[in-house]
């Protein structure tokens, strides 16, 4: 996570950090056309990440660093190879963000979007041979209603509080900010 303007001081917790102009990537992305805008989010512990569309999608892609010439290569990883869960119909925006929700040592998805909602799947599967969850949207737990925020919601999942050990593991936090107010919202 890069703070302020150049020079920027860097979050020494981030693992990656891509910093390529678009437009020496477009011809990666070249199944993403017209106006369609690209929300990602770095899968930890490998060389993936999830791929959100303004277009309804959720793609998956790998990329290779090759250090002598200082390239990057993305490529989309098949549906049939590594399958995701089925969006929710009415989400045409697709922000992605990725990490382990319930300690099992495997990558759960968490997507907002254009409806304000956030939605969650578990892979109660592993990281070779995922079991998907259907998405489904994130509740209050005092009123059991879906969690409704004003405009695109863009979740995040993140440690925020530094509650993370080796020996427990989790402690993911979950901020979501919205186009239709200036706050984060922060859950534990």
């Amino acid at each position: 996570i890069l703070i302020g303007l150049p020079p920027l001081t860097l979050d020494t917790r981030v693992t990656k950090l891509f910093w390529t102009p678009f437009t020496s990537v477009t011809s990666e992305f070249s199944g993403l056309h017209g106006d369609t805008k690209v929300f990602s989010s770095d899968i930890p512990k490998t060389n993936e990440f999830l791929v959100g569309t303004t277009n309804g999608s959720l793609l998956l892609y790998n990329y290779s660093y090759n250090s002598q010439n200082d390239n990057v290569t993305f490529h989309e990883v098949s549906s049939s190879v590594f399958p995701l869960p089925a969006l929710p119909a009415n989400l045409t925006t697709v922000i992605p963000t990725t990490g382990d929700i319930n300690n099992d040592s495997t990558w759960d998805i968490v997507v907002g979007g254009n409806t304000g909602e956030v939605y969650l799947s578990v892979n109660t599967g592993n990281l070779t041979t995922p079991n998907w969850t259907p998405f489904e949207a994130l509740k209050n737990n005092v009123t059991n209603t879906v969690v409704q925020f004003n405009g695109t919601s863009s979740p995040l999942l993140v440690d925020y509080d530094l509650d993370t050990t080796p020996q427990t593991g989790g402690g993911l936090d979950l901020l979501v900010t919205s186009s239709g107010d200036e706050a984060i919202h922060y859950f534990i």
